[in-house]
């Protein structure tokens, strides 16, 4: 087990050193992610109503959108 954990960290090392780390993992060691809002048009917002009003979950409007849940619960959640 010790010697798989030195060889992570070996590999983590050499990928650093020679600069192959892609943005996306960088950024998540910088803990600065570049963040990035989705633009959702008026189309788009009424087929998420539809979709909701048709049963859809909001996991699945996520994935439909390729965005987190609550991105679309919070764009499209019946406001008081």
């Amino acid at each position: 087990m010790l010697g798989a954990n030195i060889l992570n960290y070996c590999a983590l090392t050499v990928a650093i050193l020679k600069n192959v780390m892609s943005k996306q993992h960088s950024q998540k060691f910088s803990g600065h992610p570049d963040k990035v809002h989705p633009q959702f048009d008026e189309d788009d917002l009424s087929d998420m109503r539809k979709l909701k009003a048709q049963g859809i979950s909001w996991p699945e409007l996520g994935r439909i959108y390729d965005v987190p849940w609550t991105t679309v619960y919070g764009r499209i959640r019946p406001r008081k």
